[in-house]
């Protein structure tokens, strides 16, 4: 059993003054005996942060009055703060995915998310034609279109934030997106993909180690652990072994779960 503190995030855990109280009473663990102590860094994808260093002594402050206990105060973000913040216990949970453990750094892990699907129908559109829910979206000349099975109800709207621009990879080949098809299709401009690259079946990449998470979240307007959170429960996943890089610790094998829709 893990006694969660809490340094400043404010959502979950004991404050110094709630701590204080609860050791005082000497039967406190009479009946749950907890073995670890941990926290959770508010400021720990900041690495310029002098909070945490501040945090990291507050945490150990308030455990000073407890031994005998494991200590916890570095999740993925953390980890990257230095031995100092290791202490007994390390939670890597978002870098696993991924996903930047260090803001306004150069991402340290690999890109390991895929998120697939295919082309499930082709159409030929004449120039002027309009289509989309209220037809939105007009051809501006004739154009090739593929209906994707991907939507709303699979957890991302591909809706861009204005002024910028989602493309799909199929194969080598890059297509736009166009437009939400609702909740469980998407519009994509296959004019410039060759035939080849994008009959019926085709695999559709939506991320991928060319248009990773970092990329594929931003063009969005949202984060990374936003964007996979969002993943929904209609995606089968494929589990893959993957191998840490040396510098987060050990190298070894792990199992993460790629994203993948097909």
């Amino acid at each position: 059993m893990a006694v969660q503190l809490d340094l400043g995030l404010h959502r979950l855990g004991f404050g110094m003054e709630e701590l204080d109280h609860l050791i005082s009473d000497p039967q406190w663990c009479a009946e749950m005996v907890p073995d670890l102590m941990l926290a959770h860094l508010p400021s720990g994808n900041d690495r310029l942060s002098q909070r945490n260093v501040a945090d990291r002594d507050r945490f150990l402050k308030m455990t000073a009055q407890l031994s005998g206990f494991r200590k916890s105060v570095a999740a993925s973000s953390g980890i990257f703060l230095g031995a100092e913040f290791h202490f007994d216990v390390v939670r890597p949970g978002s870098a696993l995915f991924g996903i930047n453990p260090m803001r306004g750094s150069a991402n340290p892990m690999l890109p390991v998310v895929t998120l697939e699907s295919r082309i499930i129908q082709r159409r030929h559109l004449k120039a002027g034609t309009r289509f989309g829910y209220d037809r939105s979206f007009t051809a501006e000349q004739d154009m090739l279109v593929g209906i994707v099975s991907f939507g709303a109800m699979d957890g991302v709207l591909f809706s861009p934030r204005p002024g910028q621009k989602i493309s799909v990879f199929l194969d080598t080949h890059t297509a736009p997106v166009i437009g939400s098809g609702g909740s469980d299709t998407l519009f994509v401009d296959l004019s410039d993909v060759p035939d080849r690259a994008c009959r019926e079946g085709q695999i559709v990449s939506l991320i991928n180690h060319q248009h990773d998470l970092e990329t594929c979240a931003f063009e969005h307007g949202i984060t990374e652990y936003e964007l996979l959170a969002r993943l929904g429960s209609r995606l089968p996943r494929k589990t893959c072994p993957i191998v840490l890089p040396p510098c987060i610790g050990k190298q070894g094998a792990i199992n993460t779960r790629d994203q993948t829709s097909r």
